[in-house]
């Protein structure tokens, strides 16, 4: 897995999204804005663009002169994956790639250990464990539940 991922903030993916779309949208749009550009000073009637969706398929069509001009397609599904796939693919190899909290990594270990033989212990901010404060915490008896008879109020 790349290691520069790991340095990478939440404005470093967006960026890079940012880009790719940019980039395929240049790189699939551009030709058929420029025969686009190009059909609309045709004078009226003598150029044509037509596009269509069907079972799946996207079409579109154009035509300057009687003659097809330019014409591409492409599946849905495809068009899905060209917009959503490199991005989403970047997000999970980006997630992946994080530090995970050493506290979630080993929690059957650091239930329940004594801060005097706990590594991490120096890391806390306050400089006790929490179990610390659980064995200090006195404990009282409280009722629980919902109050019944003369005491419901």
């Amino acid at each position: 897995m790349p290691s520069f991922l790991r340095r990478w903030r939440w404005r470093h993916l967006f960026a890079t999204w940012i880009a790719y779309w940019a980039g395929l949208a240049l790189a699939i749009l551009w030709r058929p804005v420029s025969i686009g550009r190009r059909l609309a000073e045709l004078p009226d009637g003598q150029a044509s663009v037509s596009a269509e969706v069907a079972n799946g398929l996207v079409t579109v069509k154009m035509i300057g002169q009687g003659a097809e001009v330019w014409g591409g397609s492409a599946s849905l599904l495809a068009i899905v994956l060209w917009i959503a796939g490199p991005p989403l693919l970047l997000w999970m190899l980006w997630a992946l790639s994080r530090s995970r909290p050493v506290a979630a990594a080993r929690t059957a270990e650091s239930l329940g250990a004594r801060a005097e033989s706990d590594p991490e212990r120096a890391a806390l901010n306050d400089g006790v464990a929490f179990s610390d404060h659980l064995a200090e915490r006195p404990h009282t008896k409280e009722p629980v539940g919902i109050r019944r008879g003369r005491d419901a109020r």
